[in-house]
């Protein structure tokens, strides 16, 4: 398979068809102007402001860096409540570089894909992009919290590593059946898989997972778990007359 360099242009629609918006450029924050390849804004499911960078265009380093840091710095002067989160497109900088750009905000990689292109691409994005875990304590009290690195394992099975959520690992802990639903904001299509999960804290699927993490967001702490889910069945959550309808 040929490996060919994946563009700023597809990042920004896939996370449009999630639902974030596109601001147009430069970006002024407290008077100041910034100039991205793109800059996206969370809405009702996610307040990140999100700047994507091409590191091909932005070849030297300390530019790059710059860049967010001063943006970083405007939004604390703005008084800014959204989290920052850069993406960088292109070749991967020095871990140095990451590391101090990982200080003040979330830095997501998307470089050249080693798989199918729009699969690299959505598990690149996966924190970014909207997924909802409901659990349930074992008296029943609901808990519903966003997710992302979701993956699908096999025909059986789907994963996500969980970075910090401590309720959502006491209520697997009391009571292991779990419901996951995934909209597409662009389409209005959308499923709920219902299943029971199991926690992994160690071993070759841990393993796996926690090395894709580092490798898509080397300045997040490895993942606490990661939660296999064994799926029962699947509902449509689409728009429309089928939906709530069982389809597998």
């Amino acid at each position: 398979m040929s490996i060919s360099a994946i563009s700023v242009e597809e990042v920004v629609t896939i996370l449009m068809e999630a639902g974030y918006q596109k601001i147009g450029l430069p970006l002024k924050v407290a008077s100041i102007p910034f100039d991205f390849a793109a800059v996206l804004m969370g809405t009702e499911r996610a307040s990140d402001l999100v700047v994507v960078l091409d590191t091909v265009d932005d070849k030297e380093e300390f530019v790059v860096r710059r860049k967010i840091e001063g943006l970083s710095r405007a939004l604390d002067v703005a008084g800014s409540k959204r989290p920052l989160t850069a993406i960088l497109v292109g070749p991967k900088p020095r871990m140095k570089t990451l590391d101090m750009i990982g200080r003040v905000c979330r830095v997501l990689l998307v470089g050249s894909p080693v798989e199918p292109r729009e699969t690299s691409v959505r598990d690149a994005l996966a924190v970014l992009l909207p997924l909802r875990l409901a659990t349930a304590t074992k008296e029943g009290l609901p808990n519903v919290t966003p997710k992302g690195s979701v993956r699908v394992l096999d025909d059986q099975h789907v994963i996500f590593a969980d970075l910090f959520s401590l309720k959502t690992r006491q209520n697997l802990e009391q009571n292991p059946r779990v419901a996951v639903t995934v909209i597409d904001a662009a389409t209005h299509k959308g499923y709920q898989i219902k299943g029971t999960a199991e926690l992994v804290s160690s071993g070759p699927l841990y393993d796996q997972m926690a090395e894709q993490m580092k490798q898509l967001a080397p300045t997040l702490p490895p993942p606490m778990y990661v939660v296999k889910i064994a799926v029962d069945s699947v509902y449509d959550q689409s728009v429309g007359p089928d939906a709530g309808k069982q389809i597998a």
